[in-house]
């Protein structure tokens, strides 16, 4: 998926870009042609951020756009550790999505920073995300998605656990409580 930066034509492909197909994204997600900044792909769908103050959209076709519940007024995307995260250096907010439809804005001082990447630590095997300044100065973000379980039930009676989502990005390792 591509995203026109000076109109709302969005162009897809599918199969492994060797023809592209043109549609436009509703203009009622962003009236403003060239406000579309980056679109990033994980987790089974594309996120595009928008560089004004509109809420950040999700597809999992390409074709087919929708609105997130947050602004995300962004300049930066990417993903990893199983969430997106952006940043707007204007404003020296970031925020993470597992979803690419609910954001929480996260802890942290990032405005100087005008790059974003994500790798992993080759000692710890940790993801990291990693922004980097004009000037060389770096920092990490370190975030993730959350673990999910699900519990197997007969006969009134839980009878195991199951992982359906280990989760990334954790210091320490989560606990588990079954009441």
């Amino acid at each position: 998926v591509a995203i026109s930066g000076n109109t709302h034509a969005v162009k897809y492909s599918t199969d492994n870009g060797a023809t592209w197909t043109e549609s436009t994204m509703d203009t009622s997600l962003d009236s403003t042609p060239g406000n579309w900044s980056k679109v990033e792909f994980g987790n089974g769908r594309f996120v595009a951020i928008s560089k004004d103050e509109k809420p950040s959209v999700y597809s999992f076709d390409g074709i087919t756009w929708y609105q997130s519940n947050l602004t995300v007024k962004g300049t930066i995307l990417t993903y990893g550790n199983g969430v997106f995260v952006v940043i707007n250096v204007e404003d020296g907010i970031c925020c993470q999505s597992e979803d690419g439809f609910n954001w929480r804005i996260l802890d942290g001082e990032v405005s100087p920073y005008t790059a974003l990447g994500f790798t992993f630590d080759d000692v710890t095997k940790k993801g990291w995300f990693l922004t980097i300044s004009d000037t060389g100065a770096a920092y990490k973000i370190s975030t993730g998605s959350r673990a999910a379980a699900r519990a197997k039930v007969e006969n009134t009676s839980i009878t195991s656990i199951g992982m359906l989502q280990a989760g990334s990005g954790y210091d320490v390792p989560p606990t588990v409580q079954v009441f």
